[in-house]
C-alpha cells in the first residue's frame, strides 16, 4: 500500500514513460497470468519489464526469481539449473522452458529467491520473504534520505539486490521519481543520462 501513495510520479527507461499507476496496472494485468507458489525466472533485456514482472509476482503471490541479461547465456543457464526454473518472465511475456515438475519445491512464504553473481562456481539462490524485503526497504530509508523531489537514475540490473531494494522499491514508497538505465553502464553515456535527465541521485 505505501508504493501506491504516488500514482501520479513516472517512471522510465529510454524513450518509454509511464506513470507509477500505469506501473502498477501493467503488474497487475500480467499477475493474472501467473501461478501462486510457483516459480519464475526474470529475464528482460528492458529493465523496466524486469520491474513489472517482479511487481507481478509479488501481486501473484508467485517467486521472483531475477536473472540479468548482462551476464550472458552461461550464468543464465546456471540459475536456471540450480534453482530449478521451468517458467520465465521475457520481454515477451510467460513462457514454459522445461517440462521439469518444480511444483515439490517448498517456496512458501518465499517472495523472491536473488542469486548470488556466481563468480567462484554455481550461483546460490537466497530465499526472501515479503517481510525480509519491506524490513530491508525501511533500514535503507533510515539512512538514504530519497523524496519525492528526487530524480533517481538506476544505473544497475535490478538482478542486484541493492538496486531492487535500496533504489527500485525505495523509489516507489517514497515517491522519488526513477530513470532505468536500460543499457551496459558506460560511465560517459550515464553521465549525459545525468544532464539530460536532471538527476538528482544515483548509486554506484
Amino acid at each position: 500500500s505505501k508504493m501506491k501513495e504516488y500514482p501520479e510520479q513516472k517512471i522510465s527507461e529510454n524513450d518509454t514513460t509511464m506513470s507509477f499507476f500505469e506501473l502498477y496496472q501493467k503488474a497487475l494485468d500480467l499477475s493474472k497470468t501467473l501461478e501462486k507458489n510457483q516459480k519464475y525466472g526474470i529475464l528482460c533485456n528492458s529493465e523496466l519489464n524486469c520491474a513489472i514482472g517482479i511487481l507481478a509476482c509479488f501481486a501473484a503471490g508467485a517467486v521472483a526469481v531475477p536473472i540479468s541479461a548482462r551476464y550472458g547465456e552461461k550464468h543464465r543457464d546456471k540459475i536456471t539449473e540450480s534453482i530449478r526454473l521451468s517458467k520465465m518472465i521475457t520481454d515477451s511475456g510467460v513462457c514454459d522452458i522445461s517440462d521439469s515438475d518444480c511444483e515439490s519445491d517448498d517456496v512458501c512464504g518465499t517472495a523472491i529467491i536473488m542469486c548470488t553473481s556466481g563468480t567462484t562456481g554455481t550461483p546460490k539462490g537466497v530465499r526472501l520473504s515479503e517481510n525480509n524485503i519491506l524490513r530491508n526497504i525501511e533500514s535503507i530509508q533510515a539512512y538514504f534520505k530519497l523524496s519525492a523531489d528526487d530524480r533517481i537514475l538506476i544505473l544497475r540490473s535490478l538482478f542486484h539486490i541493492s538496486a531492487l531494494t535500496g533504489e527500485f522499491l525505495l523509489s516507489l514508497c517514497v515517491g522519488a521519481e526513477i530513470v532505468m538505465f536500460g543499457t551496459v553502464s558506460l560511465p560517459i553515456a550515464a553521465a549525459k543520462v545525468v544532464v539530460d535527465k536532471k538527476i538528482t541521485v544515483l548509486c554506484a
